[in-house]
């Protein structure tokens, strides 16, 4: 009966993951899009520096806080990784 439970419980807690994890796509932007972006942090009164970045650079500069900067689409369920369409990658941190 307990095992039963457990079972039925982990199945739930797989469920509601799965429904709430978001898929990881690349979207391409420019810097027209990049203002805009620097513009919605600003009027939220969120302070962070952004910087492009190739791909083998990200590891180094995350250890000096930058990270990916992810656009999220709770509709789609979709967080984007932005580029350019050179390949260079949207990286971000918090001031």
């Amino acid at each position: 009966m307990i095992i039963e439970l457990l079972n039925l419980l982990y199945g739930v807690g797989k469920d509601i993951n799965s429904y709430y994890k978001l898929k990881e796509i690349t979207k391409y932007i420019d810097n027209v899009r990049l203002e805009q972006i620097k513009e919605g942090c600003k009027n939220k009164g969120i302070n962070i520096s952004f910087r492009w970045s190739s791909e083998e650079k990200i590891e180094s500069r995350k250890q000096k806080g930058w990270d990916y900067y992810y656009e999220i689409d709770n509709n789609n369920k979709t967080k984007a990784i932005l580029k350019l369409k050179g390949g260079q990658i949207l990286i971000a941190k918090l001031d």
